[in-house]
């Protein structure tokens, strides 16, 4: 391919690669705690608590750009016009960066999406998925003396599994195509 054809989008990672409507997605977040070894098949983190790729997304930015080098081609050769763009998405697992990048405009103009994720085989499906929103909540308690003042202490773990138990009556009452999941990633610790 010519030089000129390759062209850097300011936050996004967006390479374009051909002339069409089309765009590849090409992940690169990794996910807490996920840090580990090569070729070891229990837990052994190559830094503890860093971050780390659990179902493949680390192969997401290469296998794309060359998934798009290879449509840009195939086009070239057939004479077909168009625009092909890889565009870098952050923060895929737990923060959705690709409905934040469509919310600011980024894939404007695009006709064609094409994704893939990376499994034990291959094949090609033609489905929607459900929309992912992540809030995080914070309780906040205040401690007090368990024997001599528990009048004065207001218990933010109760708080949480009113909220959990909640989310649990309401499952019955959503639509089918919905799903509510929650973790508690810091339970507290004992009172000082």
């Amino acid at each position: 391919m010519k030089k000129d054809v390759w062209n850097a989008h300011s936050l996004c990672s967006h390479l374009r690669l051909w002339k069409t409507g089309h765009w590849i997605p090409a992940e690169y977040d990794a996910l807490p705690s996920l840090s580990q070894e090569s070729g070891v098949t229990t837990a052994k983190p190559i830094i503890a608590g860093a971050p780390g790729h659990g179902c493949g997304h680390n192969l997401y930015g290469t296998s794309s750009a060359t998934a798009a080098i290879a449509a840009a081609q195939a086009m070239q050769k057939q004479g077909i016009k168009g625009t092909i763009k890889v565009f870098g998405t952050p923060a895929e697992e737990t923060l959705v960066g690709k409905v934040f990048m469509n919310r600011d405009g980024v894939f404007d103009g695009t006709d064609v999406i094409i994704t893939w994720h990376p499994g034990d085989e291959n094949r090609v499906e033609y489905q929607s998925l459900l929309a992912f929103m992540s809030i995080k909540f914070q309780f906040h308690g205040r401690s007090a003396h368990a024997a001599a003042a528990p009048e004065h202490g207001r218990s933010a773990l109760d708080a949480v599994m009113l909220m959990n138990l909640g989310m649990e009556f309401m499952r019955e009452h959503l639509i089918q195509e919905a799903r509510i999941h929650y973790v508690n990633p810091k339970g507290g610790e004992t009172p000082q």
